[in-house]
């Protein structure tokens, strides 16, 4: 596969972060101008070629919260009267960062921010082309254990695929796998250990209910097996790390390259709420953060970061055997604009 020189990489990214004009969609998501010319290109060397399939990530999604008034008005789709034509794919997933149940811990957990979305809503992803949803992230159990096997259910009845999460340790750690583009191509999902969370109960054992917290020997030895075993090609760890509203961390560059060791062949970021840097490390396409996509924020840009209020949509495009191009949408998400 040949990739863009590190210069080309910075180049595009630079482009990504200014000069481009507002188009106001809602209050919920502003949409910018497209990134052309920033894609990696894959192997030309004369295979035959295959029917492009495109994997379409997001950042973090929420439908609760701030924007709760605007649902209840307008309904759960009008988050995405202007994305929609953005977000077609033969796979699209996203990162659930919330809980989708009926569940509500009284009293509530000692955790200073508590996401919890109505199971309706999660109809909306549904009929919006949401196929997967990462669930291995910092507001999964924000109802308890309870309260995230009842989101397994719901995830069930709908037929989407929840990633990263389980009802024990060995189903969180289950990779979702399809076929395109000559590749048979997996999407594990994880959240970087923290203690915090361990505390209150959030991640998968063997006998109960939550999500994979990133062991990176665990890891390596489940990309072996998905290879050996199940003849996969080409690996997604779609992770959830880093600090709120700040660039990537100095820690998030050590996990990306531990990551690429255990042998991912992309790394699909979020959890920062804005969009974070990319670069490649030994070949392999990190993207340390998609930031926001649907999120029921306060419009905590301004005060906590005003010099990037830029999400991303991701169109990863598998052609002939290979990744063929990396496609990014920038996109601002505010709910005070």
């Amino acid at each position: 596969m040949r990739l863009p020189s590190q210069g080309r990489l910075n180049r595009c990214w630079r482009s990504l972060r200014c000069g481009f004009s507002l188009a106001l969609l809602i209050p919920v998501v502003l949409l910018l101008s497209s990134l052309g010319g920033c894609g990696w290109i894959g192997d030309r060397s004369g295979k035959a070629s295959a029917q492009p399939y495109v994997v379409v990530s997001v950042g973090d999604i929420n439908l609760s919260e701030d924007v709760s008034g605007l649902l209840e008005k307008h309904g759960g789709d009008y988050s995405f009267e202007h994305l929609r034509a953005h977000i077609k794919g033969d796979q699209v997933l996203g990162n659930l960062e919330t809980v989708v149940t009926d569940v509500v811990v009284d009293p509530r957990l000692k955790k200073r921010a508590i996401h919890r979305m109505e199971p309706r809503y999660l109809e909306t992803l549904k009929d919006e082309g949401f196929t997967i949803l990462g669930l291995a992230n910092n507001h999964s159990g924000d109802q308890g254990r309870e309260g995230f096997q009842s989101q397994l259910g719901h995830l069930q009845r709908l037929g989407i695929a929840g990633v990263g999460g389980g009802r024990n340790l060995e189903e969180a750690q289950q990779a979702v796998i399809f076929e395109g583009g000559g590749l048979k191509i997996a999407v594990l999902s994880m959240q970087k250990y923290r203690k915090s969370l361990a505390k209150l109960g959030f991640f998968a054992n063997q006998s109960e209910a939550g999500i994979w917290a990133l062991r990176t020997k665990e890891l390596a030895a489940r990309v072996k097996q998905l290879r050996k075993k199940d003849g996969v090609d080409f690996v997604i760890a779609s992770i959830h790390w880093g600090s709120n509203y700040k660039p990537e961390t100095k820690r998030q560059k050590k996990i990306a390259r531990k990551l690429v060791a255990a042998g991912v062949d992309l790394v699909n970021g979020h959890g920062g709420h804005i969009a974070q840097s990319i670069e490649l490390v030994d070949g392999v396409p990190v993207l340390y953060g998609l930031g926001n996509f649907t999120f029921g924020s306060d419009g905590a840009y301004k005060r906590r970061s005003p010099d990037n209020r830029l999400s991303m949509i991701a169109r990863y495009v598998f052609s002939a055997g290979g990744l063929a191009r990396i496609e990014l949408l920038p996109i601002r998400t505010d709910n005070r604009r």
